[in-house]
């Protein structure tokens, strides 16, 4: 306690902590000092106490330990919790912060904790969000299967939805599934927005227990009808890209190839190229094969690459998947590429076959 309490500047400790530690150590004193009439007002300070410095220790110190090496009694979380559910009330939201940061490093052990309180009957939605807000910041796998459980069976859309979204793209899931909840997640791939439908076919993609030829078969059929979608988008300017709007979204989907069941995607992809009667679609199974591996259609990349009459943004995904197909052999065309100056739609995002070309380099030889 009395290290927690010294107010010597340690390494790493911005002043902000040093004066939210005085004020808390402060107060405690003060309470202290109450004389205090039944042991359930004693009890309830002590667990207060613990509560207010664990929080400030670990304010004051980030690389403290959490309660996954620790743990934390019941009565300590629920009392930060209370106090975290206050400030969101008043408004308080320096509060709500550091609460939030000091329940976020209490580990695990805290996600049963606030799943309860988010489930709680009563409980406000901004008080719920903030809740979950906490949940997503606990780093983990436990994090990971409890956003997983959410988004499949939480009763509030609103919650299963963010609870999806928050599931980071890079994340192996290592669970099971039922054919209910496979089929739930593969529709959000069929069915789902540009961004929504890329994310569960990257997530799915990536996992260890699902039928993956399904999940291939399901994402094809989305990216055809992204094709149709994007249809009048080309060169189309868009904000904070350094690619059109058409070159934004069809990139998106083109960098899920790599990760599909290559003994599915390749045959459905050849089909479909073969089959097709429109060059504009031809031209995007062309580079989905690329990224999916496939090298005999390096020479077709390469023109589209080099075309004068093709958008810049179409180019330069070409561009990656030339190398995808080709690996080290693409480095010579690559280096052609690293200072090409032509920009896109928008000029302030920078030059895409340059931000490819260099991308690329660093992926098929990063010790370069």
């Amino acid at each position: 306690m009395a290290a927690i309490m010294s107010t010597s500047r340690k390494p790493g400790a911005h002043p902000w902590r040093l004066m939210l530690l005085n004020r808390q150590t402060l107060h405690i004193g003060r309470i202290v000092d109450m004389k205090l009439k039944s042991q359930i007002q004693r009890r309830s300070l002590k667990v207060m106490s613990v509560g207010c410095v664990l929080a400030v220790a670990l304010l004051l110190n980030p690389n403290a330990t959490r309660a996954a090496d620790a743990p934390v009694n019941a009565e300590t979380f629920n009392t930060l919790l209370d106090h975290l559910e206050t400030g969101i009330t008043n408004e308080d939201w320096g509060r709500v912060n550091d609460l939030r940061y000091a329940v976020t490093r209490l580990g695990p052990g805290a996600i049963p904790f606030l799943l309860q309180r988010m489930k709680r009957e009563g409980v406000g939605p901004n008080t719920k969000l903030h809740l979950f807000e906490t949940l997503r910041g606990i780093p983990g796998e436990n994090t990971t299967e409890t956003l997983l459980d959410l988004t499949l069976n939480d009763p509030d859309p609103e919650i299963a939805r963010m609870a999806g979204a928050a599931i980071g793209n890079q994340s192996i899931l290592k669970r099971g599934f039922s054919d209910a909840e496979l089929d739930k997640l593969i529709a959000r791939i069929r069915d789902g927005q540009f961004g929504l439908a890329v994310l569960w076919a990257r997530i799915l993609a990536r996992a260890e227990h699902v039928d993956k030829p399904r999940v291939a078969i399901a994402f094809i059929e989305r990216f055809a009808k992204a094709i149709s979608e994007n249809v009048g988008k080309r060169g189309a300017f868009q904000r904070v890209s350094i690619l059109s709007r058409e070159g934004l979204e069809m990139g998106g989907f083109l960098w899920v190839f790599p990760s599909l069941d290559v003994s599915t995607s390749l045959p459905l992809l050849k089909k479909a190229m073969t089959q097709t009667k429109d060059e504009e679609a031809r031209k995007w199974w062309l580079i989905a094969l690329g990224m999916t591996g496939d090298k005999r259609i390096g020479n077709e990349l390469q023109a589209i690459v080099g075309s004068k009459t093709e958008d810049v943004s179409v180019r330069a995904l070409a561009l990656r998947a030339y190398a995808y197909a080709l690996g080290a052999e693409a480095i010579p065309f690559l280096c052609e590429y690293v200072h090409a100056k032509t920009v896109g739609p928008n000029p302030a995002g920078g030059a895409p076959l340059l931000h490819v070309a260099t991308e690329q380099l660093a992926r098929i030889q990063p010790n370069k």
